[in-house]
C-alpha cells in the first residue's frame, strides 16, 4: 500500500498526538529512520517487577 505524502503526514501527526510511547517509538523506527534503541527502551517501560512483561503489554486497542 502506498500513500500519498498529504495522507502519510495525516498518519504521522496522528500517531505523534494520539499514541502511546510504543507506538510512536514504532513509527518512528520504521518511517523516520528512528533508533532501535528508542524501541527498546518504550517496550522497557512496560516490565512488570518480577521482569516480565505480563499483561502490561497489550498492543490490542479496545
Amino acid at each position: 500500500m502506498v500513500l500519498q505524502k498529504n495522507d502519510f503526514l495525516k498518519a504521522r501527526d496522528f500517531i505523534l498526538t494520539n499514541a502511546r510511547m510504543i507506538e510512536r517509538r514504532l513509527f518512528e523506527f520504521h518511517f523516520a529512520n528512528g533508533d532501535k534503541k528508542g524501541v527498546f527502551h518504550a517496550v522497557y517501560a512496560y516490565r512488570n517487577l518480577d521482569g516480565g512483561f505480563g499483561h502490561e503489554l497489550n498492543l490490542k486497542k479496545e
